[in-house]
Parts: structure tokens; C-alpha cells; sequence
């Protein structure tokens, strides 16, 4: 599911207002050293993702001259457009866009895994010391257990395929993948995020969806994990193997909120789940159960405070989920008009709904829902680039409660247009 291939730069602009189910609580996106800005009740953010060059560098092997002009020209539209936060992702594939001892350089950035930039600098420390020029967060975004991907050039020795392959499995369509029941495993990724967190002064670590890999991923057949399977029973194990991958994958995300704050209490933990928790969660969801097929218990993590902030990821198609805007409309009958960005639970984290879309020919206007229990539900609606005003306006005169505007181009013309034009309602 290689959704994120045509994408330039993922975004999301929302807003909110107080209502009587959201915390009086500031949201704050700076540090409390002041570093970065606090902006109360916005967090508006753009991912730019470096597997396959999707975004950032343009190509592999640009000199450090040509990456770091690059990388001042995005920063600089988000600083432009009133952006506060960046989510640079600096491990695609167990390696690092940025100086570590634990991972090799990264294939996308130089063009050879292992091979560091001539003449030498830090990508991530560049990054994070010109968008805390601009006022900007920088986050930290990892692939806690993709090895190798098939845009990533050969597999070299300088690969945890090759330096740790009792860590490793390959899947049938050609990507390697960490097993996420080993303790090796476990310790690993656990060791390259807090490096970071220590050595570096971001201001988030990021996780998207990949977690155990999408089943389409090895022709739809079972992860192969026999093996650490098989451990686990010898060694007196009792949960289903379902239950066992989740609690896996729950184990390492609250290690690593804890250790994260531990270690710098400022520093935020945010994921990028797949957009639906459960199907029937609630009943007008339909569609793919990142829970029992990537094994990741989103709605727990958030529920038990394991994360600080949660952004769903959605490819939108023509009825994402099975939710039609018709279908939500009926849902949304005791909702205020307004816009609302965040949801509290009862561990006070938030839920920040943040849409991406795959094709931006297809311009749709649908809605993500998500229901607290005795709370009014509330939605998010993503609005193309195209048709701006009646798509805009039908999500105004559904009286959501949350509106995300999401688009391939940050600095495009037609969403620019699109804000311009919400704010003059609001």
C-alpha cells in the first residue's frame, strides 16, 4: 500500500473553537523554554517525507549545497503560509538523514547506503535549527519497522538486513521488514528513537501507519513471524496470536512515551495511524481494520495517554471507509456550527484529525468520524483544491464540527483560494 508516492507535500490547515466537551486546556506547540512560539489551539503541520524522494531531497545524490536549498525553499512556504510545525522523516528504512552511529546514511539522501554527504553535514540538525528560525516545530517522523524499502537501492552490507538478519523477514513484494515480536527488534528501534531524542533538539518523534506491514504487502499471505510466534509459545505465552502482535506493538509505544519523557518532558510522541480504528466504530465506518491486520490498537494508545497527539492518515476515494457525506449528515443533527480541531479523552490527549489524499484529480469533499463515548461526534471533513467555494460550503452548512483542508501542493493557488475564502466565513 505505497499510498504516499504521489504526493509532493502533505497538509493539513485546521482550526478550532471551545465548546463544552473540549479541554479548556491550552494547546501549546512550543516548548516551555520558549524556544519555539506557543500558538494556542492551532497545530498546523506538513509532513515531508524522504522514502523514494517524495518530497525531500528531490533526488538522490544532490550535492549538500542543492539539498539544503531545497530544503530552505519548503521551509520557507510553510513559514509563509503561517505553517508551525514540520514532520521531516529522517528513518524510511533503517537508516538516517541525519549522524548516527547506529544506522547507516540514508540511500536517499546520497545515492549509496553508508555513504555520508560531501562535504560533510547534518541534515537533521540543518533542518531543525532553520525552522526554529522560521518559529516552526521540526518532528522527528521514523519508520519504527521497515528494513528495506524497493525504492531504496540495493541492499548493502552496511543494511540491518545484512548486520542483523536474524531481526529481518522479506516480504513477497520485495521489502524487508523488522519482526516486531523480538526483543532485538524491540531494543533497536527503541535505541535509534531515543538517540534522537537525546542528541538533537526536536520537538516531536513521529510514527506514521506501518506498524505490522499492510497485507497486500506479502500477496495477502500472514506476516512471517513463525518463528518468534513459536518462541512465545514455548516460552508459555497464552494470548491469541492477534492479541500477542498488538500487545508487540503496545509494548514498544508505551516504553517509548515513557522513556521519551523521561528523558525531555517537552518533547511530544505523535502517530500517524491508518485512518479507521475498527469498522463499525463507529457504524457508519466501513473498510480496511488496521487493528486485526496491522495489528495497531490506535484508539488504546490514545485512550491510555501512550501518545501525545494522534494525525490519521486517509487516501481518499470516492467513499473513503464507507463514510458518504449523507451518511455523516445524519450524525452531525445535535452538532454546533463551528470548527473544532481537537478531541479530549479521558487521558486529556488529543485527536487531531489530519487527511491526506492520494489522487488530487479526485477533489471529493468526505468527512472522518469519530465518536466519544456521551459526547457529540465529531467530524472532519477534507476539501480539495478544486470547486472550492461549493465544496467548502457544504461542509459549512453541514455544521461539522471540524474542517481540515488537504492538498498535494502547500503553496497551490486553488487551496490558498480555499483558506481565503474560509476565513471570510469565520
Amino acid at each position: 500500500m505505497y499510498k504516499k508516492a504521489s504526493l509532493l507535500i502533505i497538509s493539513a490547515l485546521m482550526f478550532y473553537v471551545l465548546t463544552e466537551c473540549v479541554s479548556t486546556q491550552p494547546l501549546l506547540t512550543g516548548d516551555p523554554s520558549g524556544r519555539t512560539p506557543s500558538a494556542e489551539r492551532e497545530f498546523r503541520a506538513a509532513w515531508v517525507a524522504t522514502v523514494a524522494n517524495i518530497n525531500w531531497p528531490s533526488r538522490p545524490g544532490l550535492s549538500p549545497d542543492q539539498q539544503k536549498k531545497e530544503a530552505l525553499a519548503l521551509l520557507d512556504v510553510l513559514h509563509d503560509h503561517h505553517f508551525n510545525a514540520v514532520i521531516l522523516q529522517v528513518r524510511p528504512q533503517c537508516d538516517a538523514l541525519y549522524q548516527s552511529s547506529l544506522e547507516p546514511w540514508s540511500y536517499f539522501l546520497t545515492g549509496v547506503q553508508g555513504e555520508a554527504p560531501e562535504p560533510m553535514y547534518d541534515p537533521l540538525l540543518f533542518w531543525i535549527e532553520e525552522a526554529h528560525k522560521r518559529g516552526i516545530e521540526l518532528h522527528a517522523w521514523l519508520n519504527p519497522y521497515r528494513a528495506h524499502h524497493t525504492t531504496g537501492g540495493e541492499v548493502t552490507g552496511y543494511s540491518i538486513v545484512k548486520t542483523k538478519p536474524e531481526l529481518v523477514v522479506q516480504l513477497e513484494n520485495g521489502l524487508w521488514w523488522l519482526d516486531p515480536g523480538l526483543k532485538g527488534t524491540q531494543d533497536h528501534s527503541f535505541n535509534v528513537v531515543m538517540d534522537i531524542v537525546k542528541r538533537y533538539d526536536v520537538d516531536g518523534i513521529h510514527f506514521d501507519d506501518y506498524f505490522y506491514p499492510y497485507p497486500s504487502y506479502n500477496n495477502n499471505k500472514d506476516f512471517p513471524d513463525n518463528k518468534s510466534w513459536n518462541q512465545y509459545k514455548i516460552n508459555g505465552g497464552k494470548l491469541s496470536r492477534g492479541d500477542w502482535r498488538r500487545e508487540n506493538v503496545n509494548t514498544f509505544i508505551k516504553r517509548l512515551y515513557g522513556a521519551i519523557k523521561d528523558e525531555k518532558p517537552h518533547v511530544k510522541f505523535g502517530l500517524s495511524p491508518f485512518g479507521i480504528w475498527r469498522p463499525n466504530n463507529p457504524l457508519a465506518i466501513e473498510g480496511f481494520d488496521q487493528y486485526n491486520q496491522l495489528y495497531a490498537d490506535a484508539k488504546l494508545w490514545l485512550n491510555e495517554g501512550w501518545i501525545d497527539y494522534m494525525t490519521p492518515f486517509e487516501d481518499l476515494v470516492v467513499d473513503i471507509g464507507g463514510i458518504s457525506l449523507e451518511r455523516a449528515n445524519k450524525r452531525l443533527k445535535e452538532s454546533k456550527k463551528g470548527m473544532v480541531l481537537l478531541i479530549d479523552n479521558e487521558k486529556n490527549r488529543k485527536l487531531i484529525s489530519i487527511v491526506c489524499r492520494k489522487d488530487l484529480e479526485k477533489n471529493y469533499l468526505y468527512p472522518n468520524a469519530c465518536k466519544d463515548k456521551n459526547k457529540r461526534l465529531r467530524v472532519a471533513g477534507a476539501v480539495g483544491p478544486s470547486d472550492v467555494k461549493v465544496r467548502a460550503k457544504a461542509l459549512i452548512d453541514a455544521n461539522v464540527d471540524a474542517l481540515v483542508i488537504d492538498t498535494a501542493h502547500a503553496h497551490s493557488k486553488n487551496v490558498l483560494d480555499t483558506i481565503k475564502y474560509l476565513k471570510m466565513q469565520f
